[in-house]
């Protein structure tokens, strides 16, 4: 519960999403998965908005398509032509996103993602009324 607060104060969780960026990370957004933008925190303020939105409708009809076909993935990397994107749910409700430049590898976009999913798995599931999943 103490964690669970420190969230909901104003700036610790951009500040704790800002953690991942660097090393070719440019944005790291939450959001819920009809792609509501949640938190973004990137490089660039005004552009950041704009690009997190429509990564983060993407990324919600992704998922949506892939739960009518009887199941998310518990990761989704995508090497494109802008950028690259590492995804990860969080607290059941939720998807986590990394988005990096071109010359981010993959790897690593995909060990930060589920390195602050995990971090951010209980907090956010006791905010969101859901059980984080057993490690």
């Amino acid at each position: 519960p103490a964690m669970a607060r420190a969230l909901l104060r104003h700036r610790v969780l951009p500040d704790v999403l800002g953690q991942a960026n660097g090393n070719g990370v440019l944005t790291t957004m939450l959001f819920n998965r009809d792609g509501s933008l949640l938190a973004t925190v990137g490089e660039d303020a005004v552009a950041e908005k704009s690009v997190a939105s429509n990564i983060s409708a993407i990324i919600a009809n992704i998922y949506s398509a892939f739960d009518r076909l009887g199941g998310a993935p518990d990761k989704l990397l995508m090497d494109c032509e802008g950028g690259k994107v590492a995804v990860t749910p969080v607290a059941g409700k939720l998807l986590l996103c990394l988005y990096g430049d071109a010359t981010a590898p993959l790897g690593m976009l995909r060990l930060k993602a589920e390195r602050l999913s995990r971090y951010l798995d209980e907090p956010l599931s006791q905010i969101v009324g859901t059980a984080p999943p057993p490690p």
